[in-house]
């Protein structure tokens, strides 16, 4: 009887015990709660991946622009690459005009008076 009597003097000790454990996980659910509305949803990741996406390809993009450019012995056609062809929707070819005719005889008259072309 002494193992019983110990075990029955124990139980208010061990009760005590998994009241303070059941209180702490009460309070860690809680702030699970709280730290859990402050996640993105899925759909709010795909969108910031797709925009970090975009933004590293126009990086990438600007910088081998720039490095192209900084090339002083670079040929007129691959610099054209990065020019505008068009204005206002509209090809540089299409007939905008007086204005656009002489343009186009300014850019003709450049590339065939190019001097890298030698």
């Amino acid at each position: 009887m002494d193992g019983v009597t110990q075990a029955v003097e124990n139980l208010p000790r061990l009760n005590g015990s998994a009241q303070d454990a059941l209180q702490l996980l009460k309070s860690l659910q809680f702030q699970l709660d709280l730290l859990a509305q402050q996640l993105p949803t899925f759909d709010e990741v795909q969108s910031g991946q797709a925009t970090l996406k975009s933004w590293d390809e126009q990086y990438k993009k600007q910088a081998a622009e720039e490095e192209a450019l900084a090339q002083p012995n670079k040929r007129l056609c691959s610099l054209s690459e990065h020019v505008p062809h068009g204005y206002r929707r509209k090809s540089l070819s299409e007939d905008q005009g007086p204005h656009c005719t002489i343009v186009m005889m300014c850019i003709q008259f450049y590339i065939a008076t190019d001097p890298t072309d030698t």
